[in-house]
């Protein structure tokens, strides 16, 4: 009975030391694809190519103080800084279990982006990431020259990573309009189609000097507030809008920019460049109402605007560009002046 029992002990024992030794290795193989996927140093990494399946591609590169994308526009910053925390982040979860290994190689093979990795401008790193796991806490990723593909995370945030890595091009686009220093700025000008009269030029001739010239009356204005308008050119600093649109026909576009704009103001630095932009009245499409009931006739909150020439249309909020949607008479009433 007792030699049953010794029998019983060790096998126990060295059923331990199998399972000990097994998932030591485990950790051990594990510890070293993590060291293969992330890269610590991102202050060195110059540029990240991103390209899916469809063929859709994004080329990240590095300049002096900021990224762009596809080279033409500048790219969004807060978008960069996610991906390369994500990058020297990359922690794996967990080997794809033996089951479900050949599924996920094929999962991979036929839809996944394709990442790589310059530092420096030497190519050092290629990954392919997939699609999340099941309880969407995880990423399936694969090593290029690899079989092994792995569940990836990062220590301490819930989801999934493949967004991350997007190869849309509209999500990496700044979202900004304006971002001057008040320094920078020569004029802001601000045409009002529906009240002509109330069009206006601010102008900064530098050495803390102001003018207002009325564009209707082609003549300056004698008198105005000044702290109003170097209050409104230092709004300027950094204006953004909501989104891109580009699920619109052509014709509904053409319609837009053809209707009356709200306002449209155009910056111009001390260099001679300007900027532009075109605000339009939004369909109330959410039939919301004022605080008597009563249905407002465009959207209270949201604006169409288009920039860029008029090449990109997109959504802004009054919310953000009531500061700068200012008529003539702001800057002469009583009520400014001092």
């Amino acid at each position: 009975m007792k030699k049953i029992k010794w029998t019983l002990v060790i096998a126990v024992i060295l059923a331990a030391a199998v399972i000990y030794l097994y998932y030591t290795n485990s950790k051990s193989t594990i510890n070293k694809e993590l060291r293969d996927f992330a890269i610590d140093d991102t202050a060195s990494i110059t540029k990240i190519f991103l390209v899916d399946k469809n063929n859709h591609s994004i080329t990240l590169e590095k300049k002096e103080n900021y990224w762009t994308v596809n080279k033409d526009f500048t790219a969004r910053n807060d978008l960069v800084n996610i991906l390369l925390k994500t990058i020297c982040r990359l922690n794996v979860k967990a080997p794809v279990p033996k089951s479900s290994h050949n599924t996920i190689v094929k999962s991979l093979a036929a839809n996944s982006t394709k990442v790589e990795i310059y530092q420096n401008d030497r190519l050092v790193k290629t990954y392919y990431v997939g699609g999340s796991t099941p309880d969407n806490m995880g990423t399936y990723m694969l090593l290029e020259g690899s079989s092994v593909p792995f569940i990836m995370d990062i220590p301490g945030f819930t989801g999934y990573l493949s967004t991350r890595y997007t190869t849309d091009m509209v999500e990496w686009r700044e979202r900004n309009v304006f971002r001057y220093k008040f320094s920078d700025i020569a004029s802001v000008t601000a045409e009002t189609p529906g009240a002509p009269s109330q069009s206006f030029k601010a102008i900064s001739y530098g050495n803390n000097k102001f003018g207002i010239y009325s564009v209707a009356e082609k003549k300056d204005v004698p008198v105005f507030d000044t702290l109003a308008l170097k209050k409104y050119i230092a709004y300027f600093k950094n204006l953004n809008f909501e989104s891109y649109i580009t699920d619109i026909s052509a014709e509904r576009k053409d319609s837009v920019l053809k209707s009356l704009p709200i306002t449209i103001i155009t910056v111009e630095d001390r260099a001679g460049n300007k900027k532009t932009i075109k605000m339009f009245y939004r369909p109330n499409y959410k039939k919301l109402v004022d605080g008597r009931g009563n249905l407002y006739q465009y959207d209270p909150d949201r604006m169409f605007s288009f920039i860029n020439s008029d090449k990109d249309m997109i959504l802004i909020q009054y919310f953000v560009f009531d500061p700068v949607i200012k008529e003539l008479n702001y800057f002469t009433t009583k009520r400014n002046l001092h």
